[in-house]
């Protein structure tokens, strides 16, 4: 339980940030500023996007080495954040979360919006402590198989047959054979899902894959006032769910189906590229079938409903 988690190491080794922080310009100096000292933090870049009199703050969303963010740059990061809060002019908005993983348990923050003693805005941490998870650290690479280091020459007569079999069977299991006879990507419905026109999907064949390509659609808010109207009218969470993941840029899976929609295949991809560029294009690559019949997006996983 996160209760009974005891964190005593200075620093942790991994930190990794996600989320949005955005609101008006007050002082946009200022906001310059404190988000070229987050950068200087060490864990990640921090990109800073101005549009008209608003702004929108954004951390790379990837997984750093923690090494030298202690308690004391712990702190910079929260007054880095507060600065940015004092800048705003009215209230300001976040979502900003940062993941720290102990050797010896996870340390999960929120950033929130707030208003200081004073009125003023301002960003406060709430956390908790939970146990490490499978996946909170990537696994280090699978050692080499011990028989290459023991193959001898008088056996390689004897290993050829074998090897060939191996071969044979490897191509079928991997999908080789699949990707070989995939159905071309000209003949499949291409379909975006719960986002309906907040995005528009395409896909081309390219060597037994499916390049497939993500961009905004006509439905794309352009602006944050729009965004807020958006969320102010998705009265089921699934609908606010798939709002929030186009406007923060988080990960979606573009799947696979069949003729009858059955999942067979998928491919995980963050909409982070979508966020600040209007004219941006997230690409992936998913593997060819030979029964696909339809490219998708999806919020969750089709794996989950096999």
């Amino acid at each position: 339980m996160a209760e009974d988690v005891r964190i005593t190491e200075d620093f942790p080794v991994s930190v990794q940030l996600d989320g949005i922080v955005d609101g008006r310009i007050a002082d946009g100096q200022a906001l310059v500023d404190a988000a070229a000292r987050l950068c200087a933090l060490g864990i990640g870049r921090f990109e800073l996007e101005r549009d008209g009199g608003r702004f929108s703050l954004m951390p790379d969303g990837e997984r750093h080495r923690g090494a030298g963010f202690g308690t004391e740059a712990q702190a910079q990061l929260l007054s880095c954040l507060q600065d940015i809060a004092r800048a705003t002019h009215g209230a300001v908005e976040s979502t900003l979360r940062c993941t720290m993983v102990f050797d010896h348990g996870v340390s999960e923050t929120l950033f929130r919006a707030a208003a200081g003693p004073d009125g003023q805005p301002t960003v406060e941490a709430v956390s908790r402590l939970r146990e490490r998870r499978v996946g909170d650290v990537p696994t280090e690479a699978a050692p080499p198989p011990p028989w290459k280091t023991m193959l001898q020459r008088r056996e390689i007569v004897v290993a050829i047959p074998l090897l060939v079999l191996g071969v044979l069977l490897m191509a079928w299991t991997s999908g080789l054979l699949d990707r070989l006879f995939a159905a071309s990507a000209a003949g499949l419905a291409k379909d975006t899902g719960a986002f309906g026109e907040l995005l528009a999907v395409d896909a081309s064949s390219s060597w037994g894959d499916y390049a497939v390509e993500i961009r905004r659609g006509p439905s794309h808010p352009t602006t944050s006032e729009a965004w807020e109207q958006l969320l102010a009218g998705a009265t089921e969470e699934v609908a606010r769910a798939r709002l929030r993941v186009v406007r923060e840029g988080n990960d979606v899976f573009v799947r696979l189906e069949d003729g009858q929609g059955r999942f067979v295949g998928e491919k995980s991809v963050s909409l982070r590229a979508l966020v600040t560029n209007p004219d941006g294009v997230v690409k992936a690559r998913v593997q060819g079938r030979i029964t696909a019949a339809r490219i998708t997006l999806a919020l969750e996983s089709g794996k989950k409903q096999q």
